[in-house]
């Protein structure tokens, strides 16, 4: 709580600790220019003052975010400003996630762009005539399918997501077998596994426990499926999972 002079009447521990001034003591009238010199935040000061009106800004330091609500403190006529009250907000944890969706999202479009570049590629070779044996036309119709079905892939992980994001406080969780979804998984990848030339090793105590049996399942068939497709040859996946 300022007055109308910026001199600082009240301050709690909280505001001084995200201001960055926590040794600051309030013991007589101190100006807002010794607990900070932040231009940005005495401009808005300023502002609140002088022109009586309520300011949002946000304010970024080396490794916090913070939201600043300036309002102005008046006499009972509304007009006249007696001071200003400011109120403080962590809003780092909600910048963080903006950072990560905006980086989620130019990561997601260039995954999605390189299946599409393939396919329209491959399509353009055989509208003009540059592939007409028929083997020629099968296999690149073959690399269209995979980089297609990949697509479909990822739109749906997208779609995962989205639903996780939006329905977070509903997932149902009941108590689960890890080991029984384990073998689940394992028995729907062996035969890719042995196309592949992998070998698969599944060994997996008795444990139960509480989550949501889809969301397992996909996660233990995302890793398994990754380790098979990324392996060498004549490899092996092992999945050892211990209570």
């Amino acid at each position: 709580m300022l007055n109308h002079n910026k001199d600082i009447l009240s301050i709690n521990k909280s505001a001084k600790l995200m201001i960055g001034n926590e040794n600051f003591e309030l013991k007589r009238s101190r100006n807002i220019l010794e607990l900070t010199r932040n231009l940005e935040v005495i401009d808005k000061i300023d502002a609140a003052l002088n022109e009586n009106k309520h300011i949002v800004h946000d304010v970024e330091t080396f490794d916090k975010h913070y939201r600043y609500y300036f309002s102005p403190v008046t006499e009972q006529n509304k007009t006249t400003v007696k001071g200003s009250l400011i109120l403080i907000e962590d809003i780092t944890i909600q910048k963080v996630s903006e950072i990560m969706r905006s980086e989620f999202t130019a990561n997601v479009s260039h995954e999605l762009k390189t299946p599409l570049t393939t396919m329209i590629g491959f399509a353009e070779m055989i509208k003009e005539g540059l592939i007409t044996d028929h083997e020629g036309i099968e296999k690149y119709s073959a690399l269209i399918h995979k980089e297609g079905m990949r697509l479909i892939s990822l739109i749906e992980d997208l779609m995962r997501l989205s639903k996780i994001e939006e329905n977070t406080s509903s997932i149902e969780e009941k108590p689960i077998n890890i080991k029984e979804i384990s073998q689940e998984v394992v028995n729907l990848l062996n035969s890719k596994a042995e196309n592949h030339q992998i070998n698969l090793s599944l060994k997996v105590d008795n444990v139960i426990m509480k989550a949501n049996r889809n969301y397992i399942n996909e996660l233990l068939y995302n890793l398994i499926d990754n380790g098979i497709k990324y392996n060498k040859e004549n490899g092996s996946v092992n999945i050892n999972i211990y209570d």
